[in-house]
């Protein structure tokens, strides 16, 4: 689709346009239509650096390097890291005992230019419990789950400050009941 035309006529009604200003225009429609350009390349840049950018959040970002030194299994990524389909969100998720997966998600902001990663809220936790692991036609998964807690802002403060010591909240995770699969399923 031509935009061109339609903004030469508005233009053309507003201030009455000759044909010496076409030029002019010509310049400003190529610097957006180059800063339209520059912004998808960066947006691919950052996609690109996907892997680069959440390794130097766990090193730069205390509540980041914390959750990845308590859970060495855990594994972390950047939803909608481009931001053009929603705000970016930082996900970290760990597997527990066999049957259980703790979840953070935390939404964050990145530096476009520097790559570097900003917390822009609380973060949210969730314990999801799978009971029952079974296999379907075709290798597909039937997952059975059983418990599926959302830690308010008050629960995961006293939880990040017990050392992630679940009990201090009443919690009783089945420590020695592992869901036969498990490490299958968790390791995405």
């Amino acid at each position: 689709m031509n935009y061109f035309p339609f903004f030469i006529r508005t233009f053309r009604r507003k201030e009455g346009l000759n044909r010496a200003k076409y030029p002019q225009l010509a310049l400003i429609a190529l610097i957006i239509f180059s800063a339209f350009s520059c912004t998808r390349d960066n947006k691919d840049e950052i996609v690109a650096h996907h892997d680069q950018i959440v390794a130097q959040a766990l090193k730069d970002v205390p509540l980041l390097r914390a959750f990845k030194e308590r859970f060495p299994e855990s594994k972390h990524f950047v939803s909608n890291i481009t931001g053009q389909y929603g705000p970016p969100t930082w996900n970290s998720a760990t597997p527990l005992y066999g049957r259980y997966v703790f979840w953070m998600i935390i939404p964050v902001s990145i530096d476009h230019q520097t790559f570097k990663v900003y917390l822009d809220g609380d973060p949210s936790f969730y314990l999801h419990e799978i009971t029952a692991i079974g296999f379907l036609p075709g290798g597909r998964q039937n997952i059975s789950v059983g418990d599926d807690i959302h830690f308010d802002a008050k629960m995961s403060m006293k939880l990040r400050a017990t050392n992630w010591n679940f009990e201090t909240l009443g919690i009783k995770l089945k420590k020695n009941q592992p869901v036969p699969g498990f490490s299958n399923y968790v390791a995405y």
